[in-house]
């Protein structure tokens, strides 16, 4: 199997994967005729005996070791509606091949379009972002008839024409490379995220300031180098998302009770600006905002011991911001993780300092609309929750 690529160029690489099974077709047998014995002489009857059976033979299959030339690309078209492919079977989405001295020929290829699902936009304060989830196949069948061409010393027309004959039939299944890109007119959209379960996909794109003329692109390639096959094909696909009205904020409340804020977001009595919010929370649990996955985990040293956030969790979301918990006594997940809204991630704590001091019992909240500390915004905007009830603790 060929090892997946893991990284990202402003598009989502997929390398196949592939796995063979071949099934030998029975080839000619050459059956070689007994012998008849001498029968024994009998006074009275005599007896015929019976044909001495031998084994057969079998030929063995013929390897080919040549090595197989390079053959051009071969361009798939699509069909690039948006119509749904629900109830196909994999059985019927085949690509069949004859390959012939080193070289492959189609046959024929039903492959169906990509099916879009659901396109959204997030409105970030001055900014979009758009979210696409569809659909498209997560294996393809391939079928690979190999050919040799068969010699015969008796018929001399076969030593200047190639008689076809079929050796052996091959069934691939391949996992597609896939490619993304979003515009709007001529201008690129970076792609924030892109998660995939089997045929489902999600991908997150922003930032933008204009909603219309929004424009994705895909592109799908099937390589299978031994047999010389490369095909590829895509479509492009106009985006008109349905828009998500600012007060439907996209995350929950990190707790699954009212907690008060010792600290709120941005230039307070004690720093400027303050980069999160500061539940004061002790040994409570802590849970995910948002569906996402887990992208960072470990202890905080970034401002060295003495203005440490201690124990830590990154989470990248699918809507393509982040989020970290700080100070943190349990953590119930790993890098790598996929965590849903509302799950359990970790318990409250007071572990990391401040000024070299023991600090208290608290959660440091931060939302952010990249990776970096830098990009951080105030979670009141992105939080749906009633925030008159989240009072104000003073310490």
């Amino acid at each position: 199997m060929y090892a997946r690529k893991d990284t990202f160029d402003g598009t989502y690489p997929y390398m196949s994967e592939a796995r063979r099974f071949s099934v030998n077709a029975d080839l000619p047998q050459e059956e070689i005729p007994g012998s008849e014995p001498e029968p024994e002489p009998e006074p009275k009857e005599k007896e015929k005996s019976k044909p001495i059976e031998k084994p057969q033979e079998r030929i063995q299959p013929v390897k080919k070791i040549a090595e197989i030339p390079k053959n051009e690309e071969e361009h798939m078209e699509w069909n690039t509606s948006t119509a749904s492919v629900l109830g196909v079977s994999k059985e019927e989405v085949v690509c069949r091949f004859k390959y012939l001295k080193g070289k492959s020929e189609i046959v024929s290829c039903k492959i169906p379009s990509l099916q879009l699902q659901e396109i959204a936009q997030y409105p970030f304060v001055y900014e979009y972002s758009v979210i696409v989830k569809g659909k498209f196949l997560n294996d393809i069948s391939v079928v690979v008839d190999e050919y040799r061409c068969k010699r015969d010393v008796l018929k001399p027309i076969s030593l200047f024409k190639c008689e076809e004959q079929l050796v052996t039939t091959h069934d691939i299944t391949v996992e597609p490379n896939i490619f993304f890109n979003i515009y709007q007119g001529d201008s690129y959209i970076p792609i924030q995220s892109y998660t995939k379960d089997g045929e489902q996909f999600t991908l997150v794109a922003g930032y933008f300031r204009k909603r219309e003329n929004l424009r994705m692109r895909f592109r799908y390639s099937v390589n299978i180098s031994q047999f010389n096959i490369s095909i590829s094909g895509g479509g492009s696909y106009y985006l008109d998302p349905k828009n998500i009205s600012s007060s439907k904020k996209p995350f929950s409340f990190p707790f699954s009770k009212v907690i008060g804020v010792t600290q709120w977001h941005g230039d307070t009595a004690f720093q400027k600006p303050h980069k999160g919010i500061d539940f004061g929370a002790t040994r409570e649990n802590v849970l995910s905002v948002y569906n996402g996955t887990v992208v960072g985990k470990g202890w905080d040293s970034y401002n060295g011991k003495c203005f440490s956030g201690g124990n830590y969790l990154l989470i990248k979301h699918d809507n393509g911001m982040y989020t970290t918990y700080f100070h943190l006594e349990k953590t119930f997940v790993n890098t790598g993780d996929r965590v849903k809204k509302g799950q359990k991630v970790g318990v409250s704590g007071n572990s990391g300092a401040w000024n070299c001091q023991k600090i208290g019992y608290h959660l440091h909240f931060e939302t952010r609309k990249g990776r970096n500390q830098s990009t951080h915004v105030n979670p009141v905007d992105y939080i749906n929750t009633d925030w008159s009830k989240v009072v104000t603790i003073l310490i």
